[in-house]
Order: C-alpha cells, then structure tokens, then sequence
C-alpha cells in the first residue's frame, strides 16, 4: 500500500490511501458502514406498523417478537361445538335447549301470535321460568298456565310452576 500526501488549500495536509497493485482484500474494514462498490442501494420499503413495531423490538435487542396470545388457524369452530367441550358450559347448553323444546311443545296449544312473542327461561328443577316481553302478555299467559304445566307433564317433564318474567330492553 502506498501512502501520498497531497496539497489542499490554505496548507492543510490531507492523506489518502491509495490501493497497490498487490491489495487484494475484498472486505470493507466495517462492512454495516459501508457498501461496496458493486452492489446498489437498497430502495426504502415502505413500512407498516407491524414492522416498526418489529424495528424497534430489534433495537432494544429482541430478535425475535414477543409471544402473544395463541391464534386459532384452520377451520372455525361453531358456538355449539366448542360449549360442548367445556363441561360447565355444556350443561348450560344443554338448560338452554331443554327450555326451547318445553317451547317448541307449546305448539299447537297457545295462538301462535303468543307463543311468538314467548322466550325460554331458565330451567331449575320443577320450576321453569318463561320471558314474556310485556305485562299484557303476561296476564293473557296466566290464564293458560295451569294447561301449560299439564301438557308439559303429559310431553315427559317435571315441571310443577311456572314463573313467568318481563323482558327489560
């Protein structure tokens, strides 16, 4: 390698080093510094949040992101089918599609006007509460009551009362 010395301006002394015929090293002395010659500059990417995200994990000295929560890839799981797998909310289920079919057996017994406007309740024991959406619905539904629980024990269930609760919107 030989060194030169040439004359700037106002007898300031710069050094340049100047490559020899023999120099073959093909590494830069700090390549994060500087690029070499052959290879172009990278274009700006445009980021999204995620990757400044990612950017600044990196330069508080993670190389790699934090876990987070688990996610559910591959097929969707309905409602039913994942209640069924948890035993306490598979009982619950299980209450809840009783109170409907106690429902759906009222059929032929109520107009069908009333037994649209009704909604299953919860099922405890011998009792069985009823949602009706209004007082006026309530009071026509009580005349029928005592035929109610006698077609519900004739259709296999025990239900001895009938509570009957106004919906609050």
């Amino acid at each position: 390698m030989q060194r030169h010395r040439r004359q700037e301006g106002h007898g300031r002394v710069e050094q340049s080093f100047v490559e020899g015929d023999d120099f073959t090293r093909r590494r830069a002395h700090n390549p994060g510094m500087v690029k070499p010659a052959d290879t172009p500059l990278a274009s700006p990417k445009p980021t999204s949040a995620r990757d400044e995200a990612l950017a600044a994990y990196r330069a508080l000295g993670y190389n790699r992101p934090p876990k987070s929560t688990p996610t559910l890839r591959g097929r969707a799981v309905p409602v039913a089918q994942a209640a069924s797998h948890a035993p306490t909310l598979a009982h619950l289920s299980q209450l809840a599609k009783d109170s409907q079919q106690r429902l759906l057996a009222l059929k032929g017994l109520l107009p069908p006007p009333l037994l649209a406007s009704l909604q299953g309740g919860p099922v405890e024991g011998s009792d069985w509460c009823v949602l009706v959406p209004n007082s006026a619905v309530s009071a026509k539904l009580r005349q029928f009551l005592p035929a109610i629980a006698a077609h519900l024990r004739s259709k296999g269930w025990d239900v001895q009362t009938i509570r009957l609760k106004v919906r609050v919107r």
